[in-house]
């Protein structure tokens, strides 16, 4: 779909891609209807499992925009195994702040990866906090 490339180019740098499924890993947790494991023999298969599932989630359901999922940055948002959604193919991954937790403790939790990090820093710059 054209969509996503014209929304790309008027916006031009300050499109910095596209939020797509929030809170995977969480879903698994709370034992969602649809769960990427519902059963796994150690801690790797599990692992495993979630990755490959959920990388063929996302790339389907991409396809069925007709769009090439390396075009743009995926973002999420989760509470919980944020590295999981790392590895399934999330390009930035942010950490949601709720319930009694902290937010140093979520942020430590998320590890606010490098490059997650450095497009935080653009947006957070690239628009005045004035109204």
């Amino acid at each position: 779909m054209d969509l996503f490339f014209n929304i790309g180019k008027s916006y031009g740098e300050y499109f910095l891609g596209l939020e797509f499924e929030n809170e995977m890993d969480g879903g698994q947790l709370d034992v969602w209807e649809y769960r990427p494991v519902d059963k796994a023999d150690n801690y790797s298969d599990a692992s495993e499992k979630y990755v490959n599932s959920v990388d063929g989630y996302l790339s389907g359901s991409l396809r069925s925009f007709d769009v090439v999922p390396d075009a743009f940055l995926l973002f999420t948002a989760d509470y919980a195994l944020y590295w999981f959604n790392y590895l399934a193919g999330y390009d930035v991954v942010l950490a949601e702040f709720g319930w009694n937790y902290s937010g140093q403790l979520n942020a430590a939790r998320c590890r606010c990866y490098l490059r997650s990090f450095f497009l935080i820093m653009k947006i957070l710059t690239s628009f005045p906090l004035t109204s």
